[in-house]
């Protein structure tokens, strides 16, 4: 197979996964979302299909442009699918700073219910005093 056949054979798959790589590398905490033009599921398959291409543009001598974009295109993927988790206390930070206040205004009926049903009394009680 040409060079320019295997450019136009693989080039769609490849921009995709380089989209999700500029979306996953700006999102600190990992890939677990997915994007309309590659699916986080799919990562590790294109990721093989991927390091696939590479060795065979590398025995079949294609141009050192083409095997310099698939390699970076390699590292990046491997990196970011790779990379160790964040620290525990990452985690706990994150939760308190967005899923926490997220969840509260998702529950905001029983939030209520409950600062009614602990004010109140304390109010009464207060008063009562």
């Amino acid at each position: 197979m040409r060079q320019d056949h295997f450019i136009a054979r693989h080039e769609p798959e490849w921009r995709a996964l380089s989209a999700w790589l500029d979306v996953a590398e700006r999102r600190k905490p990992g890939p677990s979302g997915s994007d309309a033009t590659c699916p986080a599921a799919e990562v590790p398959s294109r990721f093989r299909r991927l390091c696939q291409q590479l060795a065979l543009a590398r025995r079949r001598g294609y141009s050192p442009m083409l095997i310099e974009r698939l390699g970076q295109l390699v590292e990046r993927t491997h990196t970011l699918m790779y990379r160790p988790p964040n620290p525990r206390w990452w985690r706990a930070i994150a939760f308190i700073v967005s899923e926490f206040p997220a969840e509260v205004r998702a529950q905001r009926g029983w939030m209520l219910a409950s600062a009614l049903l602990f004010f109140l009394p304390l109010l009464a009680m207060i008063v009562a005093v």
